[in-house]
């Protein structure tokens, strides 16, 4: 896995802000899994290498999860059954997976939105916790492929590191709101969970944020840039991108080198804040907020899937096989952020319910 860093000022924070990022593909962009015109198909990018069994039974696991959150329709507050469906079938797999679950509720104008946590106990010191989060609602309007990646990438995990023994805690928590019009507001779902912690006295030492983790291509041109004042992005859209800046200390470093050691996929470390919503790091801010090491892992899909958040976001269009080498690679990233010891089980999780 490859490894760049680039560093973004407030000038191109700002223009993202005032510009918005998910307009348009790309002049030469096709959506992921679609077919590219010859021309616009050819690359200098190496094609992806072909997936191990292993590796190819969990491109299918994480298939099955996304479709699932999917087939449900749209997860949003404007359809409180659907929000509440997804939910009790997300707390459903986490039970059948062993964990005790928590729902934390928290009402939205007359609509009740469940935050979901399960946890992994600290052997050596539970009082200090890693959390690894991402939201499983959707924008208004669309069927969510795209944010379904994230809960399902951390429905996996949960089963794969169900057998661990962490030195520290792991909360698993999956966010109830998350888009537009509850983003970077109090009723945001990882906003709730941030009061939770605090009312606890939870010390976080690090925060993992799932943004979307499914859409990928080698097609050159398919990765839009950020801006005029902003250094050049890669043009294929194959990487993976952590966000992190000064507020995270190393975590931004340690969530990159670690993802570059055990991973397939190139990672480009983006010096910006974690919360930046135009890269699908909304979930980061209650805990920006709080000053909590945070980073979001994300596919910046805002800047290479026109789809992202419309009727066409379909589990069709997600890259399931570089979905399961960014799980992979985040698994052995959690390990060494929670110290598991090497010897502990790996991949051990009951069978899918």
């Amino acid at each position: 896995m490859e490894l760049s860093s680039r560093r973004w000022d407030a000038v191109g924070v700002a223009w993202l802000a005032l510009t918005g990022c998910a307009a348009t593909a790309a002049p030469g962009a096709a959506p992921v899994g679609g077919t590219l015109p010859a021309a616009a198909a050819r690359s200098s990018e190496p094609e992806l290498r072909a997936l191990t069994p292993s590796e190819r039974a969990l491109e299918q696991e994480l298939r099955a999860e996304v479709r699932a959150l999917v087939a449900l329709g749209e997860r949003s507050p404007r359809r409180p059954w659907e929000l509440a469906g997804a939910a009790d079938a997300l707390a459903e797999k986490i039970e059948a997976a062993g964990y005790p679950l928590e729902r934390q509720g928290y009402e939205l104008q007359g609509v009740l939105a469940q935050n979901l946590v399960a946890s992994l106990r600290g052997s050596a010191r539970p009082e200090e916790s890693v959390v690894v989060g991402a939201h499983y609602d959707c924008p208004e309007g669309s069927p969510g492929a795209s944010d379904a990646t994230g809960a399902a990438a951390l429905l996996v995990l949960a089963r794969r590191l169900r057998a661990a023994a962490p030195a520290v805690s792991v909360h698993w928590v999956w966010f109830g709101t998350s888009a537009p019009p509850y983003a970077r507001t109090a009723s945001q779902g990882s906003q709730r969970y941030v009061r939770r912690a605090l009312e606890r006295a939870e010390r976080v030492r690090a925060a993992v944020l799932l943004g979307g983790l499914g859409s990928f291509s080698s097609a050159l041109g398919s990765q839009r840039p950020w801006g005029p004042a902003q250094p050049p992005l890669p043009t294929a859209a194959r990487f993976v991108a952590v966000l992190a800046d000064e507020r995270a200390g190393a975590l931004g470093e340690t969530v990159a080198a670690g993802l570059t050691r055990h991973g397939a996929l190139p990672v480009e470390r983006l010096r910006a804040p974690a919360d930046t919503p135009a890269l699908g790091g909304s979930d980061a801010w209650g805990f920006v907020e709080q000053r909590w090491p945070a980073v979001t892992l994300t596919d910046t899909a805002e800047l290479r899937d026109a789809a992202r958040g419309t009727a066409e976001d379909t589990a069709e269009r997600v890259d399931y096989a570089r979905l399961a080498l960014v799980t992979l690679a985040l698994e052995a990233v959690v390990r060494e952020l929670a110290e598991v010891p090497a010897s502990a089980a790996r991949g051990s999780a009951p069978a899918l319910p």
